[in-house]
């Protein structure tokens, strides 16, 4: 392997190695001392958190009724983030308690009240974009939802009860995590994903893993140095791509595969981990390429959106999760 050392290809878009907060089912990890030393160590500048479906799961939910508020939970789960030295990216998915709706069998959203679904959003961001209560450096600048600035799907390796060997997981990465960003931010195929005015998209894979599925009998795969390596593989690839949003799926997970860099129990960190922590301290500067403006990234900026950008989130069913 060669190196040119005199190669320099500019900063790092530390939202390269983002990842997701601990998953749903586990629910002692706000203000947990350890947890935020991970991250802090780590130097992860954004996690992505589903505070509805958190709150719902743990029995907390965080908008149990109309115009009322259980602040405690969302400023212990926000905290927790920024106390560690990262930002929170808030995953808009699920329903609240205070929103009536409509589900069929198979969870497909039939009917809604959306009016009260926007007085919800409206005071997240009331709460934390525009009034700051937690303090001036602690504002939330990104949401995830559907809006036409970022696209943005789930990738996940072959699946844990394949055939596949190593070798193919890893050449699963470039494909899977540079062409098709590349694709995307090109335009798509045949300009697919191209706006009408010729506009194109950024590009963000909010969840990624060597595999996505419930077998127990993989969890030490997962933990192990081939996972850290394919870890390692995959952000190189998303980073030639210049994605704008990579985010690992995530810091731990409950159930039966635990596909998470840390123990659901103790927040010990497995293998990938690691991998984490060398691209955070070691992969340029420990900050993103800047325009000046309220000091924000310039990968997450788009024209006539100063606080920042949205992410638009197609969303399918199937393959265990959703996937485009």
């Amino acid at each position: 392997m060669t190196v040119d050392t005199t190669s320099n290809a500019g900063t790092v878009n530390p939202f390269s190695w983002g990842v997701g907060a601990p998953d749903k089912y586990v629910g002692h990890w706000p203000g947990n001392e350890t947890l935020k030393q991970r991250i802090r160590d780590a130097k992860v500048k954004l996690v992505r958190v589903g505070v509805t479906q958190w709150g719902q799961y743990n029995g907390k939910d965080v908008y149990p009724a109309h115009d009322t508020w259980n602040w405690t939970t969302l400023d212990a789960l926000l905290n927790t983030l920024w106390d560690s030295g990262a930002e929170p990216l808030i995953v808009v998915c699920g329903f609240p308690g205070g929103v009536d709706k409509t589900l069929s069998s198979t969870q497909v959203i039939l009917s809604a009240d959306w009016a009260e679904y926007g007085t919800f959003m409206a005071g997240l961001v009331q709460r934390y974009n525009v009034d700051k209560v937690l303090g001036a450096a602690k504002r939330v600048r990104y949401f995830e939802m559907w809006n036409l600035d970022i696209l943005s799907w789930h990738n996940y390796g072959p699946w844990a009860d394949s055939t596949a060997t190593n070798a193919q997981r890893m050449a699963w990465t470039k494909p899977n995590y540079q062409d098709d960003v590349i694709k995307v931010k090109n335009g798509g195929l045949n300009g697919v994903l191209t706006g009408p005015s010729g506009k194109k998209y950024g590009a963000a894979i909010t969840e990624y893993n060597i595999a996505q599925g419930d077998f127990a009998g993989f969890n030490a795969k997962y933990h192990s140095e081939v996972n850290a390596t394919w870890m390692a593989s995959a952000i190189i690839n998303a980073m030639k791509a210049n994605i704008d949003l990579f985010t690992f799926y995530n810091l731990a997970e409950a159930g039966e595969n635990h596909l998470g860099l840390l123990s659901n129990t103790d927040f010990a960190p497995y293998k990938p981990y690691f991998t984490l922590f060398l691209f955070g301290n070691y992969n340029g500067r420990p900050e993103a390429d800047h325009d000046g403006r309220n000091g924000e990234p310039r990968g997450l900026r788009q024209p006539g959106h100063g606080d920042g950008k949205h992410l638009r989130h197609r969303r399918e069913q199937g393959y265990g999760g959703e996937r485009v």
